[in-house]
């Protein structure tokens, strides 16, 4: 089966390649930057795209590219992931590709209606990122209708080796034994899905051609309180988890971001007080998932204490320049110690 994946060399796609390598999927791989790509281009480059498809016949085409949220750049969100999406959906069809697969995201939920989320809860994005990625959708599903060969996927927040990105940070924090302060103490349900998961999920939609919208998520999700706390333990952190006011915690995520010393964005410190997750029953049949959300932070926490050798031009896949962040942490954490006696 012959796939052209885009952004192959970003944190999905990479993963994605090999994966389907490994199950014998013949690859073409294309991406802006990186190594080892059957075509390197801008996917904005419409001559390029097409290129692409005249010199090659495609029964799969998964759109893996996208500017993803820690850009926080609204341009970037309309251009990549509004208009390339569109494009490349209406080229792959007009190409007779067999089937589009669109990883998508989880944003276009917003401050979710539902928990668990369930395939009739409402799409309210609550930032650009989100809109981006529901606006993409529907475009891309005017193009490839009800009776086409679509698939659509929503992962949770993606998490596992070789992801540095916020979560660097947190487990940087965590290393250092700084306390970690979270709105209502973490005392809700945060799903994650872990990157392996993500993909063998993909391959298998389209493997058994189960067209639709499917959610990506880890099965048993506790809180998020307690799945880090579990994580901390087992790696002999110190750090705890303080409970601070979630009108607070959004506050001061509002001022850092807007004072540009802070790379997390209205995305995180807009829903992190939220819970978040899907219903067990949305699932394609036979399949399982292999990560726990504990595993999964159990696997990126391992990756973050080990020498880094995969860093690259991917926002998922460098670490960021916190020393502002650090020194609040480390006061807070003297502060909230201080109080504790």
């Amino acid at each position: 089966m012959r796939v052209l994946l885009t952004g192959a060399s970003g944190f999905v796609g990479s993963r994605l390649k090999t994966i389907l390598i490994q199950k014998s999927y013949d690859i073409f791989s294309t991406d802006i930057w990186g190594q080892n790509l059957s075509a390197k281009g801008d996917l904005r480059d419409k001559e390029f795209v097409l290129s692409l498809f005249k010199e090659n016949k495609f029964d799969v085409v998964i759109h893996a590219a996208a500017a993803v949220p820690l850009l926080d750049d609204v341009d970037l969100f309309n251009r990549v992931n509004i208009e390339i999406s569109q494009e490349l959906a209406r080229i792959a069809k007009q190409n007779r590709v067999n089937t589009f697969v669109f990883i998508s995201s989880s944003a276009p939920y917003g401050r979710p209606k539902d928990f668990p989320i369930t395939p009739n809860t409402p799409l309210t994005p609550i930032e650009p990122y989100g809109r981006s990625k529901l606006i993409a959708e529907e475009l891309i599903r005017e193009i490839w209708d009800v009776n086409s060969n679509l698939i659509i996927i929503r992962p949770r927040t993606i998490i596992g080796s070789d992801r540095l990105g916020i979560f660097e940070i947190l487990f940087r924090w965590a290393a250092l034994n700084f306390n970690i302060p979270l709105p209502n103490g973490g005392e809700h349900f945060l799903q994650l899905v872990h990157i392996d998961d993500l993909c063998r999920l993909t391959e298998h939609l389209i493997s058994n051609k189960l067209i639709g919208i499917w959610p990506a998520g880890a099965p048993n999700h506790e809180l998020l309180s307690i799945d880090l706390k579990s994580v901390f333990s087992e790696y002999g952190s110190r750090s705890r988890i303080i409970s601070v006011n979630p009108f607070l915690f959004k506050f001061a995520g509002k001022v850092l971001h807007a004072l540009q010393l802070s790379p997390f964005t209205p995305w995180h410190y807009s829903t992190l007080d939220t819970n978040f997750g899907f219903i067990s029953s949305w699932k394609p049949e036979n399949f399982q998932y292999e990560y726990s959300n504990r595993d999964c932070l159990n696997d990126a926490f391992k990756f973050s204490q080990s020498d880094r050798t995969q860093e690259g031009l991917s926002a998922h896949t460098r670490s960021w320049p916190t020393r502002f962040l650090d020194y609040l942490l480390k006061l807070f954490t003297f502060l909230t110690q201080k109080v504790r006696g």
